[in-house]
């Protein structure tokens, strides 16, 4: 009789105490494998992802994006299928469907580094969604222009600057941010972002008497679906003067209402735009709750120096600038350490800084600890030896793009598998 035999398997897996030793993308040599693999066993997820994941490298990103989201049908819960799909809707240049994606992998993903990543992200992709954004509605702009705007909606151009000394310029985003803040301290309005207005106008290459004229508005509206707009102007005559003035413009008739101005010494600018938002309230016709009050009372510096510092960073936030973004808002924040806007405004910089120095290969490679297990927790995956094959890393080299951005990979184990044969026949 033959007894049965015993056969071990050393298997590294994450979550040890060994040295981490990460497994490799799926190059393009593996792609008629994988091929024939779905095709005889289509609903094999893991295998479904690693075809993706080895269309996306190849730079066959449509046909990536068709495996990787069959993937997810079959299992939205697969971390590494969510993930790569992100990643090549980036590719395919689509920031608003790869943001969506993104979001889900939040939910399901187990990498803690990896989330983080993909949380810097999102600033990154939200302006480019905005700039697309903003470069479609110029051309749909016969079909938006009949488009009833959405009602309750308000958007805020930035502040158009008169003055003798440019040093004040960067004033003009800064107050038109502290205005669109204010005004969001009630639901009874919905106050638009600013950076959404800015880069439409900045694609319409509109000067600064463009920014106080309401033909100007009213059309602005109309692309980003405001019902009213409100528009500002800053005047500093003097070293110490300053002067300000809104109106509020009905984006269907293109029709300012009363104009609203304040003035006071430069040094106390900040109690004029409170006392200027207030009478915007009144303008919209939204009477405030006492509670509403005392959140739009607040001031986030009265360091002048400070708001200018922000204005400037606002400026380079727009551009996609970054590095001066995350330099200029630090800068205030020093200046102000009760600031917290500039604060947490350069944390956001500096973090999508990092982020936009990864290309999508370094991208695709961080997400080599989730493709590792691509596919594991379906219960097909355990009824042959799949389970072995995808927990074996198929590289031995590290990842310098892991090490370069703090992304720890983890520790391994190793797990003896015993498998024993089928008993012989007497």
């Amino acid at each position: 009789m033959v007894g049965a035999l015993a056969t071990t398997a050393s298997v590294a897996v994450l979550g040890g105490c060994a040295t981490a030793i990460a497994p490799a993308l799926p190059g393009a040599a593996e792609i008629p494998g994988l091929e024939t693999t779905v095709a005889t066993s289509p609903r094999d997820v893991g295998t479904l992802v690693r075809l993706g994941v080895a269309y996306h490298g190849a730079g066959r990103f449509e046909e990536a994006k068709s495996l990787l989201e069959r993937a997810v049908a079959l299992d939205a819960t697969e971390p590494a299928g969510v993930y790569y799909l992100g990643l090549t809707h980036e590719a395919l240049g689509s920031p608003a469907e790869a943001r969506a994606v993104y979001t889900r992998y939040l939910a399901v993903g187990t990498d803690a580094n990896l989330r983080r990543t993909i949380e810097h992200r999102f600033p990154i992709l939200e302006r480019q969604e905005l700039l697309l954004a903003a470069r479609a509605a110029l051309g749909n702009e016969t079909v938006l222009s009949r488009t009833p705007p959405q009602a309750g909606t308000v958007a805020v151009f930035p502040f158009a600057y008169e003055g003798r000394d440019p040093t004040f310029e960067p004033l003009s985003r800064a107050l038109a941010e502290m205005v669109v803040t204010d005004l969001s301290q009630t639901s009874r309005i919905r106050v638009l972002e600013r950076m959404r207005l800015q880069l439409l106008i900045d694609e319409m290459n509109l000067g600064e008497t463009g920014l106080f004229d309401p033909l100007t508005a009213a059309r602005s509206g109309r692309l980003v679906g405001a019902e009213r707009i409100v528009q500002g102007q800053l005047n500093i005559p003097t070293a110490d003067e300053a002067r300000l003035q809104a109106v509020v413009v009905g984006v269907s008739t293109g029709t300012p209402g009363t104009p609203l101005v304040e003035s006071d010494a430069l040094r106390r600018l900040f109690d004029a735009q409170k006392r200027l938002v207030f009478s915007l309230y009144s303008s919209l016709g939204v009477q405030l709750s006492p509670a509403e009050r005392d959140r739009v009372s607040r001031v986030p510096t009265q360091n002048l120096q400070a708001l200018l510092a922000y204005g400037q960073c606002l400026e380079a936030d727009d551009a996609g600038n970054y590095e001066e973004a995350a330099t200029e808002c630090a800068r205030a924040a020093a200046l102000d350490p009760e600031f917290t806007e500039a604060r947490n405004r350069a944390e956001q910089a500096d973090a999508a800084l990092s982020n936009s120095l990864l290309s999508l290969q370094q991208l695709a490679q961080l997400g080599v600890r989730e493709l590792a297990g691509a596919g594991i927790s379906s219960a097909a995956q355990f009824s042959d030896l799949n389970l072995i094959q995808r927990l074996v890393p198929s590289d031995l080299a590290r990842i310098p793009a892991m090490e370069v951005f703090g992304t720890d990979p983890g520790r391994f184990a190793t797990i003896d598998l015993i498998i024993n044969s089928p008993t012989a026949p007497q």
